[in-house]
């Protein structure tokens, strides 16, 4: 039953292998691109909006939509680890997008650990741009 699926769609299936790899290209030249964009001060500074508690509606609306948003793209990532996509990339920006407390913590022992940082500061000095500053 399978076998014939496949081979009935044998070209759907090389179609949907070559579009994997190049969105796999295309997120790592969008990570790069970001990374380069990025200034040098950037973990530095606090950006959380969890810490930036200001009764506006619309700030609160904005912060819930950004944690569902993220809460789908991790919910899609699993689903893409099973099927071609980027599985990984597409749950590691979901939970990069959700400001939830526990969630910071990971977020700051990935990024400060040391393999993160030299990769970071690596592809930045490779493009002549300053390293980050860590704290």
């Amino acid at each position: 039953m399978y076998w014939d699926w496949i081979s009935d769609n044998y070209r759907l299936i090389q179609w949907i292998g070559v579009a994997s790899v190049l969105l796999f290209l295309l997120s790592l030249f969008i990570l790069r691109f970001v990374i380069v964009r990025l200034p040098n001060n950037y973990f530095l500074t606090d950006c959380s909006t969890l810490n930036k508690r200001s009764g506006n509606l619309i700030d609160l609306g904005f912060r819930v939509a950004k944690n569902v948003f993220g809460f789908l793209l991790i919910i899609c990532g699993i689903v893409l680890l099973f099927t071609p996509g980027q599985g990984l990339v597409t749950m590691v920006l979901g939970v990069w997008l959700m400001d939830l407390p526990w969630i910071i913590k990971i977020k700051g022992r990935f990024v400060y650990s040391r393999f993160v940082k030299r990769t970071l500061n690596w592809i930045r000095c490779k493009n002549g741009i300053s390293p980050f500053k860590f704290p």
